[in-house]
């Protein structure tokens, strides 16, 4: 047996050490690993309102088990570990690729921050944990369609919705993937019903549990919220509700008038999506205060004033629709574009653009990004959006051919990996603002993406037919 069989009848246990390393370097590392409360810390441990139950049970769960939240981070980093192992094992499994099974552990090396949040009672570690349970079970799906695999995908998927609201942009992925399988799928009725049990299920088990904690009254959204920061910026006047309680929202649009005039007279692109970035960002922080207070070392939640913003920011929009697709696509180009370079000559501009907000201390929150980021990562950007643009094309065009096979499992992966990136990207882009620590869950599928798309090029029949016409 040569070294190149050896190292390939491995893999398995190279995905497990890895697990093990990872875990122990964290474990035994308390000063690079300790306790982190983020922003929404709170609102998760008290199982606030305007959060699923899906986290904040993760939460009781550990801190039942083990008696301390200090457990926390110990539990996320064994879950963060096991799946991209297992995501690994999924491409070895199905592709017998190797050295691809080996790219997922390389993730939180390429991207620090996942590694960062994991330390954090925030919903990024078990989210990504989640997600690649998804894509690995997938993976498997595509090699070979059995209804286990389904339910087990769609499971993972469910309890992603669960964690965090913005995993329901992962729902319009399922009916592409029947469409990818259709043809080898022996009980199609039980196929889709294997899809739709697992994902109904975890919405009731999170429905009852929410009700369980906060009785049968109205359920917040933070969408409702974020809406209603882009009526407080978009240029159409909002809808606002006649009555007593929206005169909030009348004073709420009056403080961002000056906001909504830099906006619509913004220069370039650049300084558009900063200034959308961190008006919405301000206008988030007013609104927090206007839904929730803090007494007694606790969140009071407003519901009145909660439905309030609730009702105009859905007014607004849907008065509005091309105002608020320009809005969201302008964001969804700021997660793409986010790590542009800034020169000296771009920093002076923009900051004598923004002069006139010194006369309303409310609004200066502006601010440029604290690192400035050379080139080479936008052009890392560049390649990541062309990669999963292409796999869409490629795979969607095969699929359509009428051919009786079906495209590569590869290219039919990096193309369902396209999807769940740009559908979530969007997803965040209407109904809340560039954030990238919004965006870091979609990393690991972004690699994946771009390793087998590059890894399907060289062997498709296309590559090989005019390889063989120019040598002829």
């Amino acid at each position: 047996m040569n070294a190149v069989d050896l190292f390939k009848r491995h893999v398995p246990w190279l995905l497990i050490a890895f697990a093990v390393g990872y875990t122990a370097y964290f474990w035994s590392n308390p000063h690079g690993f300790k306790l982190n409360y983020g922003p929404d810390s709170l609102g998760y441990l008290q199982f606030e309102p305007y959060r699923t139950a899906g986290y904040p049970v993760f939460l009781d769960l550990v801190i039942a088990a083990f008696g301390t939240v200090a457990a926390v981070p110990k539990a996320q980093v064994v879950l963060s570990a096991a799946a991209l192992a297992f995501l690994g094992w999924c491409i070895h499994r199905a592709f017998r690729a190797s050295l691809l099974a080996l790219i997922p552990i390389c993730v939180p090396f390429i991207r620090g921050e996942l590694a960062q949040y994991q330390a954090m009672i925030m919903t990024e570690s078990l989210f990504v944990s989640l997600l690649c349970a998804m894509a690995g079970t997938l993976i498997l799906l595509i090699a070979r369609p059995t209804y286990r695999l389904a339910a087990a995908s769609a499971l993972a998927c469910g309890l992603a919705i669960a964690v965090r609201p913005a995993g329901l942009s992962l729902l319009p992925i399922w009916p592409i993937v029947l469409w990818f399988i259709w043809r080898r799928c022996a009980g199609r009725r039980r196929m889709v019903a294997a899809v739709v049990a697992p994902i109904a299920l975890c919405f009731a088990t999170e429905s009852l549990l929410w009700r369980t904690e906060h009785g049968l009254g109205l359920r917040p959204s933070l969408a409702g919220r974020h809406l209603y920061q882009k009526a407080l910026i978009m240029a159409p006047d909002p809808i606002i509700p006649d009555d007593a309680l929206g005169s909030f929202a009348v004073e709420d649009r009056a403080l961002f008038a000056p906001a909504r005039v830099l906006i619509a007279n913004a220069p370039d692109f650049q300084t558009l999506i900063l200034l959308l970035k961190n008006f919405e960002r301000a206008a988030d922080s007013m609104v927090a205060r206007r839904c929730i207070t803090w007494n007694e070392k606790k969140y009071v939640f407003r519901a009145a004033n909660y439905q309030i913003v609730r009702r105009v920011g859905w007014a607004s929009v849907m008065a509005s629709p091309l105002a608020w697709a320009t809005n969201a696509l302008a964001h969804y180009w700021g997660y793409w574009t986010a790590y542009s370079s800034y020169d000296l000559d771009f920093i002076h501009r923009f900051y004598a653009y923004i002069k006139p907000l010194d006369e309303y201390p409310h609004l200066k929150s502006v601010d440029l990004p604290k690192k400035r980021v050379g080139p080479n990562r936008r052009w890392l950007m560049a390649a990541l959006l062309l990669a999963s643009l292409l796999a869409l094309g490629l795979a969607s065009w095969q699929r359509l051919r009428g051919d009786s096979r079906m495209p590569d499992g590869r290219l039919v992966v990096a193309c369902l990996c396209g999807l769940m990136i740009h559908g979530h990207l969007l997803a965040i882009s209407l109904f809340g603002f560039v954030h990238m620590r919004y965006a870091f869950s979609m990393w690991p599928l972004m690699v994946l993406c771009c390793v087998l798309l590059l890894d399907w090029i060289p062997k498709s029949r296309v590559w090989k037919t005019r390889v063989t016409r120019g040598v002829d």
